[in-house]
C-alpha cells in the first residue's frame, strides 16, 4: 500500500480505519509513505530548531501530493485560480526551504520533484512579462533563477531593463522597508519580487564580463540553495549562520546619476553600470540571545573588505538574525577612518548557510536623499583565488 489516494479509499471505508488513519496514536503509517518517495526532512527539521516527534508527516505528504493532482487537472500554471497558483507555489517553495543538505540535485528526491514539476507544469513560464507577480512566485524564481526562455537576448534584455529600473528607484527604499529588499512592514518581512531584481541585475552584469571564472561566479540553482551547502560551516556550532571566514561580495552600481524621478536614461545605449568583486574576511564579535527564536542567537560579527581591483581595505561590521517570516537577515556597515559609510541589508536565499549566499542592497549609511544604491550578492568560499 504505497499510494497515499489508496490509504485515503480505505479510510473512508469504515470508522476503524479512519481513526486509524487519520487519528493515529503515532504517524507510522503516513511516516512510511511519505519517506518512500521524498527525503527524510528530520535532520534539516533539527537544525531549524525543531522537534522531529511533532513533524507533521501527514500535512505535508497530502499537501504535496494535492499540489501533483492540481497541477494534472490543467495542462498549464497559469490555467489554474490564484488560490490554487498560491497553494502549490507555498508548497514548491517550502519543499525547496526545507530540502535536505545536498550537493547535487540528483541526490535530493524533493528537489527532483519540484524540478519535475516546475519543468512539465511550466510553472515560471511568462513570470517575466507578469508586472505584479505574487511574492510566492518571486520566490520560487529567486531559488530557481534564470529560465531558458529568459535567457533569449530580446527577453533578457527587456528584465534587465525592468529590473534596473525597480533597483536603481530611490523611492524603493525608505525607513519603511528598512532601505532593503523587505515590504513596507516594521516585522522585516522579506520582499520577494525586490530580491528578484536586485539578483537579476547582479547575475546580468556577471554575464557581461568575457570568460568569468567559474569560481568567481555564485552558487546557484536548486542544490545551492539547500541548508548548509556552503563551504566550511558547522550546523552544531555557535556559529549557526556560517559566518566566519572568506566572502566574496559582488557590487553594482550605476556611474551615470539617476534623479529619483528620471529612470529614462535606463534605456539610453550609452547607460553605464559598474560591478565590483570585493574580497572580506569575517568573525564573530558577540552573540545575544533572540527570544523568538531560541536555538538562533543574534550575531554579531566584524572583519575586513578589500576591493580585488583597487586594493584599499575597510572594516566591515554587523549582524545576522531570524525575520519574524523565518528568513535569515544580514545587515552591516562598512567603516571608512572611523565612519561608517555604506549599509548593507540582505537576505539568505533558501536554508541557513546556503551555498547561494546573500542578495541585497547597499546604500548610503545616512540615508540621505540623493545617497547611491545598488545590489549585491555575498557569497561564503573556502579560499580566495
Amino acid at each position: 500500500m504505497s499510494e497515499p489516494a489508496a490509504v485515503g479509499a480505505i479510510a473512508q471505508s469504515c470508522t476503524y480505519f479512519r481513526n486509524l488513519i487519520h487519528r493515529p496514536i503515532d504517524q507510522h503509517i503516513w511516516r512510511s509513505l511519505f519517506l518512500e518517495k521524498f527525503d527524510d526532512p528530520r535532520p534539516t527539521y533539527l537544525l531549524n530548531g525543531m522537534d522531529t516527534n511533532d513533524y507533521p508527516w501527514a500535512r505535508v505528504l497530502q499537501d504535496r501530493i494535492r499540489s501533483e493532482t492540481t497541477l494534472a487537472r490543467r495542462s498549464k500554471f497559469r490555467d489554474l485560480s490564484l488560490k490554487d497558483q498560491a497553494r502549490v507555489l507555498r508548497v514548491l517553495t517550502d519543499t525547496i526551504f526545507y530540502s535536505p543538505m545536498t550537493s547535487s540535485l540528483a541526490s535530493s528526491r524533493d528537489l527532483q520533484w519540484v524540478d519535475g514539476l516546475v519543468t512539465s507544469r511550466e510553472i515560471l513560464k511568462g513570470f517575466h512579462s507578469d508586472p505584479h507577480p505574487s511574492q510566492l512566485h518571486a520566490k520560487l524564481h529567486v531559488y530557481w533563477g534564470s529560465t531558458t526562455e529568459e535567457k533569449q537576448p530580446s527577453v533578457s534584455s527587456r528584465i534587465r531593463l525592468a529590473s534596473r529600473t525597480f533597483v536603481y528607484d530611490l523611492r524603493n527604499y525608505t525607513s519603511a522597508n528598512l532601505w532593503g529588499p523587505f515590504q513596507d512592514s516594521p516585522n522585516a518581512i522579506v520582499s520577494w519580487t525586490h530580491l528578484n531584481h536586485l539578483i537579476n541585475v547582479v547575475s546580468m552584469n556577471l554575464e557581461d564580463i568575457m570568460e568569468l571564472r567559474d569560481e568567481l561566479r555564485p552558487p546557484t540553482g536548486l542544490s545551492a540553495v539547500a541548508p548548509y551547502t556552503a563551504p566550511s560551516v558547522d550546523p552544531s556550532s555557535r556559529d549557526w549562520a556560517g559566518i566566519e571566514g572568506k566572502w566574496y561580495r559582488y557590487r553594482s552600481f550605476r556611474i551615470k546619476h539617476l534623479a529619483p524621478l528620471n529612470t529614462s536614461i535606463l534605456e539610453e545605449d550609452d547607460f553605464q553600470e559598474a560591478i565590483r568583486l570585493i574580497e572580506l574576511d569575517l568573525r564573530i564579535k558577540d552573540i545575544q540571545p533572540d527570544s523568538s527564536y531560541p536555538t538562533r542567537p543574534k550575531l554579531f560579527f566584524e572583519g575586513t573588505s578589500r576591493s580585488t581591483q583597487q586594493g584599499n581595505e575597510t572594516r566591515v561590521q554587523g549582524s545576522v538574525r531570524m525575520t519574524s517570516d523565518g528568513q535569515v537577515r544580514w545587515q552591516y556597515v562598512s567603516v571608512y577612518d572611523g565612519f561608517t559609510q555604506w549599509s548593507s541589508e540582505g537576505i539568505q536565499i533558501g536554508g541557513v548557510a546556503s551555498a547561494m549566499g546573500v542578495i541585497g542592497a547597499w546604500t548610503g549609511s545616512r540615508h540621505a536623499e540623493h545617497d547611491p544604491v545598488g545590489p549585491f550578492w555575498l557569497w561564503k568560499v573556502e579560499n580566495f583565488v
